[in-house]
């Protein structure tokens, strides 16, 4: 469930002038008009709203004109839910094909900062007021998912049952019939939302209390029935899809802790994931969509150990050039930077802004972080390698960290402030190295030997035990 900082009530807005609302062109287009009183910014931004859906029809920013006005008309296939973003606050609404909706904006009234009227002017107060439900509860990951199998089900059957009648009764307030399409979506939307909850908590459940809970045997299978699974019309639903992911998830875990022939290979994470995959998956679409998400994660993360039997299954019934296309650029860049092959030169700026390149350190062994001062797992790490600089100073190998930060006086501040030793480099931005190794983000550790070949351009954190690879390396 969102949290909203803000509440945001939705008003028929007898405020706004009808003058000013219009209608949409046609019935394939959508028309967002609004104006903005005492504006202090000269955009907006409007999107899928990502908590319901999982299409994307529409990510664009607005201008705002002198006179605090503002008008999108677009083209619109299918209902859905979208969302206004002004200053850092959403306003979350329905559109379907041929609606039109006037937001008036008053930020600086705190508790009204957002009054609409438009077609749909009832459905969007029901999603404001469905959020201000949501916020009333006391829930916590923790509180939640440490519960017994048994309280803990109980209790998330409690919640929806105060959410699905608050549904309710709004549909019979409204008198709106079962195939109303808003009222479908959202109870669609509260299923899907209740299951991924329900597929979260074995896997919550081991993080907090380090071991998984003693379910029923058919607790999983009883979440959500396999035709739904495979029910592709499901996949525009952002919860489901989260759902879905989840309880592959816990069954892949499940699928590794009781086959033993798992631990025979290197990477057997993805391997089993595939072989859960097929069970469980028996949709071309739905399969190809999990594959895409997985194989887009696990490329760049952890690299293309194990993955070549759902690469070959994911090409053979992808119909998506472009997802096809994305998988393909980052599985061609990992080979490029796989173990034994040779590590691409880079050069970064030390701290006197002297150029240092990894070819000076050819003849030792080199173990890279690639870190940021705003990346609060990087500062954990910190104190740990300055432990292990220390452990191996006299041995043949090199601590070098990177910076990817964009300002290089509070970078290097950092530094003498948290007497960071060994080769402290700040990444250039006109060639950034996390281009070159791609790192999207922090941290990364990369592990080269003293041919300056590739060890492992994923090496472990040296929180994660990096010391046994390190040793083995250095033959200690």
């Amino acid at each position: 469930m969102r949290k909203i900082s803000l509440t945001i009530f939705v008003f028929s807005c007898f405020l706004v002038s009808c003058s000013n609302f219009q209608k949409s062109k046609t019935s394939d287009t959508a028309l967002i008009s609004g104006k903005i009183l005492n504006p202090t910014s000269e955009k907006l931004r409007i999107q899928d709203d990502s908590y319901f859906i999982s299409t994307h029809t529409i990510d664009t920013i607005i201008n705002i004109d002198s006179s605090g006005s503002f008008k999108l008309n677009f083209k619109l296939h299918e209902a859905g839910f979208y969302k206004i973003n002004f200053e850092n606050n959403n306003a979350s609404f329905f559109l379907m094909p041929g609606d039109s909706i006037f937001i008036l904006f008053n930020i600086t009234n705190a508790t009204k900062p957002f009054n609409v009227k438009g077609s749909n002017a009832d459905k969007d107060e029901y999603i404001t007021k469905y959020f201000d439900l949501c916020s009333t509860f006391d829930f916590s990951y923790e509180k939640y998912f440490t519960k017994s199998p048994e309280q803990f089900v109980k209790s998330i059957d409690s919640l929806y049952t105060i959410i699905n009648n608050h549904l309710k009764d709004f549909q019979k307030n409204r008198n709106l019939n079962q195939q109303d399409l808003f009222l479908m979506m959202m109870k669609s939307h509260l299923s899907f939302e209740k299951s991924k909850l329900k597929a979260m908590y074995p896997i919550w459940y081991q993080s907090y209390l380090g071991k998984y809970p003693e379910l029923d045997k058919d607790y999983i299978n009883n979440i959500l029935d396999k035709k739904e699974i495979n029910d592709n019309s499901n996949l525009k639903y952002q919860q489901f899809n989260e759902f879905l992911n989840f309880l592959i998830g816990y069954s892949t875990e499940k699928e590794l802790k009781q086959n033993k022939k798992y631990d025979t290979l290197e990477v057997p994470y993805p391997v089993a994931r595939y072989k859960v995959i097929n069970e469980l998956l028996t949709n071309d679409l739905i399969k190809t969509e999990q594959m895409f998400s997985f194989l887009n994660t696990q490329i760049r993360e952890y690299g293309v150990a194990g993955l070549s039997d759902m690469l070959n299954e994911f090409n053979r019934i992808c119909k998506d050039t472009c997802k096809k296309n994305k998988i393909q650029q980052s599985y061609l860049k990992m080979e490029k930077i796989k173990k034994g092959e040779k590590a691409p030169i880079f050069s970064c700026l030390n701290l006197d802004r002297n150029t240092v390149s990894l070819a000076d350190f050819k003849g030792k062994y080199v173990y890279i972080d690639i870190w940021a001062t705003w990346c609060g797992a990087c500062r954990k790490e910190i104190q740990i390698l300055e432990e292990l600089k220390v452990k191996y100073s006299k041995k043949d190998i090199v601590f070098v960290s990177i910076s990817i930060d964009n300002d290089f006086e509070k970078w290097k501040q950092f530094v003498k402030q948290n007497h960071m030793t060994g080769i402290q480099l700040i990444s250039d931005e006109k060639n950034p190295v996390q281009n070159t190794y791609m790192t999207n983000g922090a941290p990364y550790f990369i592990l080269i030997d003293k041919e300056q070949k590739i060890i492992n351009s994923r090496a472990p954190r040296p929180s994660m035990n990096i010391e046994n690879l390190l040793n083995d390396c250095l033959k200690l």
